[in-house]
């Protein structure tokens, strides 16, 4: 499965993977020579804590509720590190360091995903 991810009309992602499976969720960023946006989709809302075990470079992590607003923002994740977030989400964005920033997301923001392919 593919999304695009918007802010208003302004398309900032076009065809990112999605983990939608939990072997997806497992893997997300693990072992990647090059950190590249991947969208997350959890089964409920709920605190999702992540990790950056394995990860090979820095990345930010942007938490979306159910209606795609932006609940928290964490940049610049450095490998092997843990993270532990405070807010329920649906759906995690990752993306490669200074996304967030550049395109000014910060919590209270709201994001548009258009899936390309049936959940």
């Amino acid at each position: 499965m593919k999304a695009d991810v918007s802010i208003g009309e302004l398309l900032l992602l076009r065809d990112i993977e999605v983990a939608g499976t939990v072997f997806a969720h497992m893997r997300g960023l693990m072992f990647r020579r090059k950190i590249v946006p991947l969208l997350f989709i959890f089964d409920s809302e709920a605190v999702h804590d992540i990790h950056s075990f394995f990860v090979f470079g820095k990345f930010d992590a942007i938490y979306l509720d159910e209606r795609m607003n932006v609940v928290e923002v964490f940049t610049a994740i450095s490998p092997f590190s843990y993270l532990a977030t405070h807010k329920p989400s649906k759906y995690l964005l990752e993306t490669p360091a200074g996304f967030a920033k550049e395109h000014g997301i910060a919590p209270g923001g709201r994001l548009t995903l258009t899936f390309l392919e049936g959940i």
